[in-house]
């Protein structure tokens, strides 16, 4: 369960990075 959450959390943060660094 851990790693499940802990990647999903990975790529949601990678892709509000990529979203708020996006114009």
């Amino acid at each position: 369960m851990y790693h499940c959450h802990i990647l999903e959390h990975a790529e949601r943060g990678m892709m509000g990075e990529l979203e708020l660094s996006a114009p």
